[in-house]
């Protein structure tokens, strides 16, 4: 009613079509339906489960956006939260998707006790009471397989392996071929090849004083600095303001998306991407220069830096080897799925599922718990006791 009082109806009927459709999304998702299908019967399970979606199989469906003039800042408003919330091309987002990210990201996705720390402990606690053994410290140095099939997993700076069935990996698709030590199938190889970066996730860490965060500014907020260029880089930052610690000090997290041919450019012109993220916050942040204590990137090379004093003085690193490489926004050559859906949870190797980010990107934090469930459903399917067990324990009857 303060910002758009000119559009009042078809807001208020936008949000009516976001609920209507995620109510159904909710009954089609949680039809134990596999997420990305393969095969005759897994897509025919899901395509009788999306029967009373208004949208076709791959996701496209009414603009949610019809009602509104294509300069209209309501969708700057919208879009501004959706291009963060998944890991598909955001310029390519379907109207499934859009609506699916945009009420997860106003309410409908919720965690108590602790949010996504919280959840991930609570499925630690599962594991361990279901005679699961928890090895949070340790890493894998190499998964072992024989005539086709995952044998054992060998930890590193350890001499042990460990005898498997099923090995369920959350890492990047390359690193779980390499980690296998096998060259991959032409199905696999084209699989990945036809997974292309559009955008990456560029993410600075900002210390300031406590005085300096803004009065009522939320623990997120998204920023649009100019309303005609386009939703990228330094023009769309997602901020993350941490609680203050008891030296009075607070982390700003900021996140950016750079386009694929930026980062193709170079590091060089990586490291020209800090000070312009700065100068944007500083949009944001009144007196940002005279409150920051400290600068870090994991992405762009450059070293932390020491802001306390007048001039910027570069601190050793803390950790050795080459910048981390940044989270992608990837597009598919293949339409996916509900237009969600990305990489296969079975690889070529049986036994060896991927269940990460990648299986359904297009949903976000959501489509990393869809392909969780996924991959549980395949191990427990092989065994008519684990199967049992899951259900029992993820139904609505159980304590």
């Amino acid at each position: 009613n303060r910002e758009f009082p000119e559009i009042q109806r078809p807001v208020e009927d936008f949000y009516r079509r976001v609920e209507a459709v995620g109510a159904l999304l909710d009954r089609t998702l949680g039809a134990d339906v596999l997420l990305p299908p393969e095969g005759f019967w897994e897509r025919r399970e899901l395509a009788r489960a999306a029967a009373g979606l208004p949208f076709d199989r791959h996701g496209a469906g009414r603009d949610p956006f019809a009602e509104f003039a294509s300069d209209h800042p309501f969708r700057t408003y919208v879009e501004a939260q959706t291009r963060f919330a998944g890991a598909l091309d955001p310029d390519a987002m379907t109207p499934l998707a859009r609506a699916r990210l945009h009420a997860a990201g106003f309410g409908h996705a919720w965690l108590a006790e602790g949010g996504v720390d919280g959840l991930r402990e609570l499925f630690a606690e599962k594991i361990v009471q279901h005679g699961g053994d928890l090895r949070l410290r340790d890493r894998a140095e190499a998964i072992a397989a024989h005539r086709g099939r995952v044998r054992s997993v060998s930890l590193a700076g350890l001499d042990e392996s460990v005898g498997c069935g099923f090995a369920l990996c959350g890492l990047d698709p390359a690193e779980v071929q390499r980690l296998t030590g096998q060259e991959p199938s032409r199905h696999w190889i084209r699989r990945l090849l036809g997974l292309r970066a559009r955008y990456h996730r560029y993410v600075l860490n900002v210390v300031v004083r406590a005085e300096a965060v803004p009065v009522g500014m939320a623990g997120r907020v998204y920023a649009v600095l100019d309303l005609r260029r386009p939703l990228a880089e330094e023009n769309l930052l997602c901020i993350d303001r941490g609680p203050a610690d008891e030296l009075g000090r607070v982390v700003l997290t900021v996140s950016a998306l750079l386009p694929r041919s930026l980062v193709e450019e170079g590091a060089e012109h990586l490291r020209r991407v800090r000070p312009r993220v700065l100068r944007a916050l500083g949009e944001i942040v009144p007196f940002l220069d005279r409150h920051m204590l400290a600068v870090d990137s994991p992405h762009d090379g450059l070293a932390l830096e020491d802001r306390r004093g007048v001039v910027p003085v570069p601190v050793e690193l803390r950790r050795a080897g080459a910048a981390e490489p940044m989270e992608t926004l990837d597009a598919f050559d293949e339409t996916p799925w509900l237009g969600v859906c990305g990489l296969p949870l079975r690889t070529d190797i049986e036994g060896l599922l991927l269940a990460s980010r990648h299986n359904v990107p297009g949903l976000g934090a959501e489509g990393e718990l869809l392909a969780a469930l996924g991959a549980a459903r395949l191990v427990t399917r092989s065994d008519p006791s684990r199967e049992r067990m899951r259900r029992e324990l993820w139904s609505k009857d159980a304590p």
